[in-house]
């Protein structure tokens, strides 16, 4: 072979090799790959989905910017592990932390925290949706989920087995779904169910024979969060819109915050402060002073409105907020609660698939319900 001929064939494959890339690269964009397939450091983004269990490796957030505009201490955030569920609702994590419920499209599933295998699942008739622990752990309730069934239950925290089964209260015309429930200190129920006026809240001793307490007129049901420690329920009211909160004992309104826009609500452990996710930030409001603490932007507004399901939970230390986000860029931000700083960022550019976030009762972790199904459990360390 000669060399006019060898550089001809060697500058041939150089073009077809040039062709080859162009083609890969359209194949590429056209297909439409996820940015979860291709995280951007620094932060840590949500891993696509494995057939394995093996964790993603640790990432280190740096240098993010925090709401105060200040430089925040980086947290670590490492995925500790993960499991697959069918059509997971809500999440819930034992008050020792040792094991986490999840309520699904047709029943409830009970898993060991450390390692999320599964106890015990029970299916029931309709799909479940909201659900707690009592406060020793013993009981676990769910409710039916939204327009569906009309009942909610009581099983065995350890086991999932049935102790029983009740109607929601309300009758006719009026009855509607349960999108809140929870224990009281002296282990009975407490339940918030919408209705045609707005939203009425029952109580029990017994489960089964539920007393109204309340009700709460002009209210935004979706929004509705108890306070089972100091017996109180926070809920979206209009036409004012602001978020009253209501001592359940007594079915007197403690306070009104003027907290307009209200999608989510929580409050801190220590019942200090009432949390609400407005339509561009988190704000912080001081029950005690009856003032605004602190808000924390999560949304610039560009597309007129935030457009994604966001999320809120507080850690068991009420150190520190977690909550979906769309700055600086979309994911699940953690915040320092006290200056408002951010300290980490999960990358998420499609948070309409975040279903649920939770902080463990007991240790620095956060577990995060996907709607594919993925159950995962971050570890944070400083």
């Amino acid at each position: 072979m000669d060399a006019k001929t060898s550089r001809f064939e060697k500058g041939l494959f150089l073009v077809l090799a040039a062709i080859g890339c162009l083609i890969l690269a359209a194949c590429r964009i056209a297909s439409g790959t996820s940015p979860l397939d291709e995280p951007v450091a620094p932060t840590p983004s949500f891993p696509p989905p494995q057939t394995n269990t093996a964790p993603s490796p640790t990432a280190t957030t740096t240098g993010l910017p925090s709401a105060t505009g200040t430089s925040p201490r980086a947290l670590t955030l490492r995925l500790d592990r993960w499991s697959s569920l069918d059509g997971p609702v809500d999440l819930e994590w034992s008050p020792d932390g040792g094991l986490i419920a999840v309520t699904t499209a047709n029943g409830v599933s009970l898993s060991d925290a450390a390692t999320l295998e599964e106890i015990a699942f029970q299916e029931t008739p309709y799909g479940q949706n909201a659900l707690a622990f009592s406060g020793d752990g013993g009981r676990l309730a769910t409710a039916d989920d939204w327009e569906a069934g009309r009942r909610f239950r009581i099983w065995d925290g350890h086991d999932l087995a049935l102790l029983g089964e009740y109607d929601l209260p309300g009758s006719g015309v009026t009855k509607g779904a349960a999108i809140a429930l929870d224990f009281l200190g002296d282990g009975g129920v407490v339940l918030a169910a919408s209705e045609l006026a707005g939203l009425g809240i029952w109580t029990s001793a017994t489960d089964e024979s539920m007393t109204r307490n309340l009700s709460v007129k002009a209210a935004e049901p979706l929004t509705a969060v108890l306070d089972s420690s100091q017996s109180r329920v926070a809920v979206a009211v209009g036409p004012a819109e602001a978020v009253q909160v209501w001592d359940i004992a007594t079915g007197e309104m403690i306070e009104e915050a003027p907290l307009a826009g209200a999608s989510r609500l929580g409050f801190t452990h220590d019942g200090r402060f009432l949390l609400a996710l407005l339509n561009f930030e988190a704000a912080i409001w001081d029950l005690q002073s009856e003032r605004l603490a602190g808000e924390i932007p999560i949304a610039d507004g560009a597309a007129g409105g935030p457009a994604i399901p966001f999320r809120l939970s507080v850690s068991h230390d009420d150190r520190l907020l977690a909550s979906g986000t769309e700055m600086p860029s979309p994911g699940i931000g953690i915040w320092e609660l006290e200056s408002g700083q951010l300290l980490g960022l999960l990358a998420h550019e499609d948070l309409e698939r975040v279903r649920e976030l939770s902080f463990s009762p007991a240790t620095d972790e956060l577990a995060i319900l996907l709607s594919d199904g993925r159950l995962e459990v971050w570890t944070i360390e400083e």
